[in-house]
């Protein structure tokens, strides 16, 4: 797991990351709810993931979970919001605000996010920071 310089995190113990998680310059992970990243994963720099919304009536508090499965990325400002579940192989487009569950290999972005495409990867053979984009970038 590498996690960049300016992310900030809240509730740390209620966060959980698989292997070869990348979260990038200044994300934010609000753990209240739980955040459960699972392996070869990109998180863009600025996205956020909110896992608190409040009652427009009441204004009383609720969280929910935020699942991110195997060989997601999530692009520059985008923002998950609670109990989303990301499936495995899909890509959030940069800005999109996803509110709904991802289905597995699938191309959203917009506000609030919907289908653009497919993306088709094979997420076992991902091999991220292999690239030589990355080089210098730790």
């Amino acid at each position: 797991m590498t996690i960049l310089p300016g992310c900030t995190a809240t509730s740390v113990n209620r966060i959980s990351f698989g292997t070869d998680v990348l979260i990038s310059h200044r994300a934010f992970l609000q753990g209240a709810g739980e955040i459960r990243f699972g392996s070869k994963i990109m998180v863009g720099p600025g996205a956020m993931f909110i896992t608190t919304s409040h009652d427009i009536h009441t204004r009383l508090s609720s969280s929910s979970p935020i699942s991110v499965e195997d060989g997601v990325w999530v692009g520059a400002g985008a923002t998950i919001l609670p109990g989303v579940t990301l499936g495995a192989g899909c890509v959030v487009a940069a800005g999109a605000l996803v509110n709904r569950d991802v289905p597995a290999g699938s191309v959203v972005g917009g506000v609030p996010a919907r289908a653009l495409s497919s993306a088709s990867c094979n997420v076992k053979n991902i091999l991220y920071f292999e690239s030589p984009a990355w080089c210098g970038q730790f």
